[in-house]
């Protein structure tokens, strides 16, 4: 339903109106206020994306159990762990039985896991430099700048 229609008004006069100033401020002031209660609630707060995403890695755990527990699987490699799952191919008219990682769910556990990590300030980004050399010639820098800080400061130990 039409703005203009709940207020029993014609659309002309909605226009009007909000062109008037205070219409105008009032909406935003309106829009502000709506704006602060939604950062407030919900999925804005931390707290509660945590929790979320908690509930939902919690939900898949079970999922890897079942599996486990599973006696069609016992005799599969892996199929003890849950994270083996049965493929059935079909090749002309032969129908294949296969076994497979469930590679899906991990990625989720580990991007599920990642994101709670990530919002509580605890992931951190590693590198790794794969160049032996390049690392050695930091090491110098670091050292060698090191040194001269202290022996510009009067001091002739290295650190």
């Amino acid at each position: 339903m039409k703005i203009s229609e709940l207020c029993g008004i014609h659309i002309a006069t909605l226009y009007k109106w909000k062109k008037r100033p205070e219409i105008v401020e009032r909406i935003a002031e309106l829009t502000q206020i709506y704006a602060d209660k939604a950062l407030k609630t919900g999925l804005a707060q931390r707290d509660k994306r945590v929790a979320v995403l908690r509930q939902m890695h919690d939900k898949l755990l079970p999922i890897l159990e079942e599996r486990a527990a599973d006696p069609r699987l016992e005799s599969v490699p892996g199929g003890q762990t849950g994270l083996v799952v049965r493929a059935v191919k079909v090749i002309g008219k032969q129908v294949h039985e296969t076994f497979v990682t469930d590679t899906r769910l991990v990625k989720e556990l580990r991007e599920t896991g990642e994101q709670i990590a990530r919002e509580l300030g605890q992931w951190q980004e590693r590198i790794e430099v794969e160049d032996a050399s390049l690392a050695e010639i930091m090491a110098k820098a670091c050292q060698r700048g090191r040194y001269q800080n202290k022996a510009s400061s009067g001091k002739s130990s290295v650190a």
